[in-house]
């Protein structure tokens, strides 16, 4: 009876096997993220795998199963606050998006170069299961990071894990190589977005090196005693070295696995809470402070502002819809902001990537 059962689970384990390599994206002939998740010296890919207990040696290429299994455990993030899970992150990466990516790679001398792959290529590196465990938890560093810290106007951040996932959802949809002329990496930062966080592009100053309305952030992330901010300050520390840090001029500073995918997150979460807090937040709270304190109306005011007409048309729907502080009044207008150019964008992809999911991502 026994020896009856052994061979059809031998059978069935060899057959995982042979379906190894398997990708949620990208071709399973090239392994550049798991070599690199093996042997980099990374400090972040470094503390990837001691937090998680990753090892070189585990498991076969790709998805157990063949189909990339939803299944994961929690990857040691203490304090977290907010998670977006795995299977959410998972689930977007599913997405057929047709967009440019960059292959990155060091040289013997430590520079960057990279492969620029168009969105029809075959040959992108693989997205594995560790590439997915990956991104989870660098994701999850970051947004635990800005969970409770300092912004000007006397308030303290706090990040919604289902407004986050929806943004990034629509931007890359957790594919941190992409990059064309509109935005690079996972959350397809813009030149301006940079200078705001950092310095501003001296053509625009006269050649002065003058900090960006965000830099305070950067600067707050420094000196912060959150444990999840500590691996991320090395990353600050080198760009506060650049007068001006472009993300189209030093691509790979922003769309590869070693250090690109957190500083894009930071940078972009970060700019996402500079328009939240210090533009939008402020002229919502001078014209309707009653209305200011609820956050989904905030959260959704500012992802009008990376519409077509930026930051502008939050602040011209705040002026012109006027914000009654009833419950029902506020709702209306909620529905209204629903409407715009963005909102509909990231409605759109949310409900494609809830049908991949079914109902394994808690978010949707």
């Amino acid at each position: 009876m026994r020896s009856s059962l052994i061979l059809p689970i031998l059978i069935f384990s060899l057959s995982l096997v042979a379906e190894g390599n398997q990708c949620l994206q990208g071709s399973p002939n090239n392994q550049r993220f798991k070599r690199i998740l093996e042997t980099s010296d990374a400090y972040l890919v470094k503390e990837f795998r001691a937090n998680t207990g990753f090892k070189p040696t585990q498991g076969s290429l790709g998805c157990a199963g063949g189909n990339c299994s939803t299944a994961t455990k929690p990857l040691a993030l203490p304090g977290a606050v907010g998670e977006i899970p795995k299977e959410c992150i998972q689930a977007s990466l599913k997405r057929k998006v047709s967009q440019t990516s960059i292959e990155c790679k060091r040289t013997p001398q430590g520079n960057w170069t990279y492969i620029q792959h168009s969105g029809r290529s075959k040959s992108t590196p693989c997205f594995d299961e560790s590439a997915v465990d990956y991104t989870h938890y660098i994701t999850n560093k970051v947004i635990s990071c800005f969970q409770g810290l300092p912004m000007q106007n006397g308030v303290t951040e706090t990040i919604d894990p289902t407004v986050l996932y929806s943004k990034l959802n629509n931007e890359s949809g957790f594919n941190f190589t992409y990059s064309y002329k509109g935005g690079v990496g996972a959350g397809q930062l813009t030149g301006w977005a940079v200078q705001e966080m950092n310095v501003l592009n001296p053509s625009r100053t006269k050649g002065k090196t003058v900090k960006g309305g965000g830099r305070f952030i950067l600067d707050n992330i420094l000196a912060s005693n959150n444990p999840q901010c500590a691996g991320l300050k090395p990353v600050i520390e080198n760009d506060l070295k650049f007068k001006y840090h472009s993300p189209r001029n030093i691509n790979c500073e922003w769309t590869s696995m070693e250090t690109g995918l957190a500083r894009n997150l930071i940078y972009s979460i970060g700019y996402f809470s500079f328009l939240k807090h210090q533009i939008i937040g402020k002229e919502l709270k001078k014209r309707a402070p009653n209305a200011y304190k609820d956050p989904e109306l905030l959260n959704l005011l500012t992802l009008v502002g990376y519409g077509p007409l930026g930051a502008n048309r939050a602040l011209t729907l705040i002026r012109t819809l006027g914000m009654g502080s009833s419950s029902a009044y506020l709702a209306g207008v909620k529905s209204r902001l629903k409407t715009e150019v963005y909102l509909k964008n990231t409605a759109s992809k949310m409900k494609e990537v809830k049908r991949i999911a079914g109902n394994s991502c808690r978010l949707l």
